[in-house]
């Protein structure tokens, strides 16, 4: 353990002042995922009856935590890797549609080392790493712009991460992958957010209109492949089980909204986020602008509960941050006093 330990430190010094300190940010969200998951323990409820896999029943902890959401499609998948066996799932559409997202499914495959009963904890550590990992490079994007690692926090704050955290759904990996891909530039790992989860498509896409760089293109082609591929295995599109419905935010009724308090709270968040946003431009505001529009492609389903419509929304809120701290440096800097690292940031934010 001491050898591990010490192991961990020469990492983190090796990588110097803004990513060593990114990566402590990044250790604390992750050791506070774990306690946010395990207050969700008690509401776990007694041994389970229903079927977590092909006749298997819910009795340990982990797998009676999935059932508080999508947890539990991912892991059936998980110890289904080569697809042999869609009628797992409620139906073939249903495993069609959870195929779309085959990151967090084979990242836990690769953590249980292929073995069945180790796959329920493997989902609870990917999903602690991914929030851990989104931290991180959030962390280095408010870095960049000449604020304070600690700024990596705010991943614990954002609903859509919180819901998917304690439904061991795969949003905060796929953040994390997003965050990654516009810090970088890298178009791989927007390749591996696009299949994470559908609506991180809405990054390269817009990094696309912004650049008209050809390289943003790859995520849509190589998520098209796969749907492809998904469709010949399983036997079913994504879209034959997906609860989707353009326009439907305009026919939806007040009586299918649940916990309208809350509701209108978040609401009130994203139309602030979304008129500063149109007003601050750049490459920040166009992202929160795209996944805004992403609201007119939700089904009913999911919009009537804040837990479901924030997920997939969850990069407008990160994304919305970091555009905030942008301005602020920004404005110190036409205020004549940036400090070094703020001018920095600036000059990065303009290379952009």
């Amino acid at each position: 353990m001491a050898h591990l330990a010490l192991w961990a430190l020469s990492l983190v010094l090796r990588m110097g002042t803004d990513r060593g300190a990114a990566f402590m940010t990044a250790t604390l969200v992750t050791l506070a995922a774990a306690v946010i998951v395990a207050f969700q323990i008690p509401r776990a409820g007694a041994p389970s009856t229903r079927l977590v896999n092909e006749g298997s029943p819910a009795r340990t902890i982990g797998e009676r935590l999935l059932f508080h959401g999508d947890g539990r499609f991912y892991a059936r998948l998980a110890r289904d890797p080569l697809m042999e066996h869609p009628e797992w799932n409620v139906s073939v559409e249903e495993t069609a549609y959870r195929w779309q997202r085959p990151v967090a499914v084979y990242a836990a495959w690769l953590l249980a080392l292929g073995d069945p009963t180790r796959v329920t904890g493997a989902l609870v550590a990917v999903s602690l790493l991914g929030m851990g990992f989104a931290a991180f490079w959030f962390a280095l994007l408010a870095q960049r712009h000449g604020r304070s690692h600690r700024w990596g926090l705010t991943v614990l704050l954002i609903p859509g991460l919180l819901s998917g955290l304690s439904w061991l759904s795969p949003e905060s990996l796929g953040v994390g992958l997003a965050l990654a891909g516009v810090f970088t530039g890298n178009v791989v790992w927007l390749v591996l957010a696009g299949l994470c989860r559908e609506s991180l498509l809405v990054v390269p896409v817009v990094l696309l209109i912004r650049s008209r760089a050809p390289r943003y293109l790859w995520p849509l082609v190589v998520f098209g492949s796969w749907a492809v591929l998904v469709r010949v295995r399983v036997g079913a599109w994504f879209y034959d089980a997906a609860p989707g419905g353009f326009g439907a935010i305009f026919r939806m009724g007040a009586d299918r909204v649940q916990e309208p308090d809350a509701h209108l709270l978040i609401l009130g968040i994203t139309a602030a986020c979304l008129v500063f946003a149109i007003k601050r431009g750049g490459l920040y505001g166009w992202l929160v602008i795209g996944y805004a529009g992403l609201t007119l492609f939700l089904g009913e389903p999911v919009l009537g509960r804040w837990q479901d419509y924030t997920r997939p929304l969850a990069p407008l809120y990160a994304f919305a941050v970091l555009a905030v701290l942008q301005d602020c440096v920004e404005r110190n800097v036409s205020s004549n006093t940036p400090e070094p690292r703020a001018r920095a940031g600036l000059q990065a934010a303009t290379r952009e």
